[in-house]
């Protein structure tokens, strides 16, 4: 969406695909590896933080 939102402020877009038109940042692998390592690190504590304020909301 970014992508399209930025063509429409160059000019008009192309009645193709304009969404490819638009430059992408480059992400490096190192960099999404990190962050998945990141998101896989933390998800069990953040189910677990609302797992108990739900249980502590029924409780009291």
């Amino acid at each position: 969406m970014a992508e399209a939102l930025a063509l429409g402020l160059n000019g008009p877009a192309p009645a193709g695909h304009p969404e490819k038109l638009a430059p992408r940042p480059s992400v490096r692998v190192r960099d999404a590896r990190l962050t998945a390592a990141a998101a896989r690190a933390t998800a069990p504590a953040a189910a677990t933080a609302g797992t108990y304020a739900v249980i502590r909301r029924l409780w009291l």
